[in-house]
């Protein structure tokens, strides 16, 4: 760490001042003369070649100083080895009277100081290459990468990358991207070394796609690794990638997108940085008008943290878009349109997944509508990834009351994603997309009204469903309608039963732990209404419950309290006591209810 901190000049200091050293040592050197001159003759070339790195260095402020700042120390260690062989053979070297050193020992240091030559030739000639217009040069392998030859070609690749031509800097980040595509331990070593500066300077500055595509291909596949996002991140990063996504060809913004979506995907500390720079607006925008990017920056009011300050959508498109801009990409390529989709809509559910500021930033910009409007026509990749977008604002709408006031206030939006949430459940046969469309709908189990009664009607056929996971969802999804925290929970109680929905309900509960578990939940739900009581009675609810007390699923915290209330519930409704003539307190009853009539229907206090 302390030799990063200090500059490459005095990197190079160290090792001169070591040359120095040893070039005065043979000069007084007593014995072993003619071994301490060949150290010397190759001391005065190490001396060269230092100098002559220097002036590159000093040269050259765009040069990649990796491999020098690694070759550099071990250069000095073997220097300093060297000087201490040496000065044991002058007269006035303290131990020269109690050491004996021959010939075969100075053998040794040879080898070191060769290789420190072949070090330092090798960075030489890489940065002489990079300096070049050359197609390619054989620049062989260093002896310090000898035990790992990938460093060495990774250290030449990112040589290029930085300082080349641009011709060159192209290839070798296309071949840095082949390597990172091998193994995560390549993916390392380009982190390790620096790569990601380099990579991030190609993807601004470009000067054309070509160069920026090849330095976003590489990132995606660095950005699979934690460790390296967090890299790209601290480099900065996140702001150039959203600037390359908001004024880059079509063909870059594929690449910038899919990036987004793998950073955020591997590393959840970029899922805020990238909101903090508006990237949802961003991407919607390229949603909403199919491929229309904006052409200025975003006015301060849009980096906004108050979620009901964003301008809509077709705001920020009015303020910032350009005709001209937009009748250009009109005419590029289906395919490509297509493919940016994907990978905008890709990006947008990866920054809203779990994320509840992120939902919120993107309501008030009319955002859900237009997911919802995309899930309709063919459904492919493009509408499932809005759908799961839709699915993740939904499901931080069901515990945060802003966001649910929010969409209650905007019902015509609400309504549109709704309708879109009921058409896949009558329409797509595909279970990815039933299920995220029945988790959104018990999401939003709060806000919707009463006379909204198709949603239950569909819920219910899902019971009926032959895939045991669309069948669980839906049982959660109607748990939520029914549960106690809902203020209509009487009035969807009574729905599922006038849908005849007990008894495929019951048939559930048997299937395996996991639809038992939910089942039971919802089933007692459904008891603590009196309505209910009598499909429940018919499908012999009361001894299911009693079963389940006994079973494992009973451990569970919630149903553990629900099965004693649902059980008591329904033995006084089929005894024909209304359960508000009575109150249970320490197990005892009061008023109206007598502990004879509480023995005989073997109740225990709830």
């Amino acid at each position: 760490m302390a030799s990063e901190n200090r500059s490459i000049d005095a990197e190079l200091f160290i090792p001169m001042f070591l040359t120095d050293g040893i070039r005065k040592a043979v000069q007084v050197a007593e014995s072993l003369e003619i071994d301490c001159s060949k150290v010397g003759e190759r001391v005065d070339n190490l001396y060269q070649m230092l100098l002559y790195a220097s002036c590159i260095v000093n040269a050259t402020p765009s040069i990649y100083q990796r491999p020098l700042r690694r070759i550099l120390p071990e250069i000095s260690k073997n220097l300093s080895r060297a000087l201490k062989f040496v000065r044991k053979c002058g007269k006035t070297g303290i131990l020269h009277h109690f050491t004996i050193i021959t010939a075969s020992d100075f053998q040794e240091i040879y080898h070191l100081l060769d290789a420190s030559l072949a070090d330092l030739n090798w960075i030489i000639t890489v940065f002489e290459y990079c300096s070049s217009d050359q197609d390619s040069i054989a620049v062989g392998l260093p002896p310090i990468a000898a035990k790992n030859p990938i460093l060495s070609l990774v250290w030449s690749l990112i040589s290029s990358t930085q300082m080349s031509s641009l011709r060159n800097r192209i290839e070798a980040a296309k071949e840095l991207a082949s390597l990172a595509f091998e193994n995560d331990r390549n993916k390392r070593i380009i982190v390790e070394e620096g790569g990601i500066s380099p990579l991030l300077k190609l993807l601004q500055e470009g000067p054309n796609f070509d160069a920026q595509t090849a330095a976003a291909s590489v990132l995606c596949s660095l950005a699979t690794d934690q460790d390296a996002v967090q890299k790209i991140v601290g480099e900065m990063g996140i702001p150039i990638i959203v600037q390359v996504l908001t004024n880059s060809v079509m063909r870059v913004q594929v690449h910038v997108a899919n990036l987004i979506s793998i950073m955020v995907e591997s590393n959840s500390v970029a899922q805020e940085e990238f909101a903090r720079e508006n990237a949802i607006g961003l991407l919607v925008s390229l949603l909403s008008f199919g491929t229309f990017a904006r052409k200025a920056k975003l006015t301060e009011s849009t980096r906004s943290t108050n979620f009901r300050s964003l301008p809509t959508i077709s705001e920020e498109f009015e303020l910032n878009s350009s005709m001209q801009y937009c009748e250009k990409r009109k005419n590029e390529n289906p395919d490509m349109k297509l493919k940016l989709r994907i990978n905008c809509s890709k990006a947008l559910w990866m920054l809203l997944r779990g994320s509840t500021s992120n939902s919120k930033r993107i309501i008030e910009t009319k955002g859900p509508f237009f997911l919802a409007k995309h899930v309709e026509g063919k459904k492919g990749e493009f509408q499932l990834n809005c759908l799961m977008s839709v699915m993740e604002i939904a499901k931080a709408a069901e515990f945060d009351t802003d966001i649910q006031a929010a969409l209650k206030s905007n019902s015509d939006a609400v309504k549109t994603v709704v309708d879109q949430l009921l058409k896949v459940l009558e329409e797509e046969y595909r279970s990815s997309f039933r299920i995220a469309a029945i988790k959104s709908i018990g999401s939003l189990a709060l806000i919707f009204p009463e006379k909204e009664t198709r949603v239950i009607d569909l819920l219910v056929e899902e019971l009926d469903q032959d895939h045991p996971e669309i069948a669980i969802e839906a049982i959660i999804a109607l748990g939520k309608f029914t549960s106690s925290e809902n203020y209509l929970s009487a009035q969807h109680s009574k729905a599922i039963v006038r849908l005849n929905g007990v008894p495929p309900l019951m048939r559930l509960v048997k299937v395996n732990e996991n639809s038992m578990l939910h089942g039971l939940i919802l089933l007692c739900y459904l008891a603590l209404h009196k309505e209910c009581s009598g499909a429940l009675e018919k499908a012999k609810v009361l001894s299911a419950l009693e079963v389940a007390t006994h079973s494992s699923v009973a451990k569970n915290p919630l149903l553990g309290k629900l099965i004693p209330k649902a059980i008591y519930h329904l033995k006084f409704y089929q005894a024909g006591i209304e359960p508000n003539m009575y109150r249970i307190s320490s197990g005892k009853f009061e008023e109206k209810v007598g502990l004879k009539t509480y023995a005989l229907l073997g109740c225990s206090s709830v």
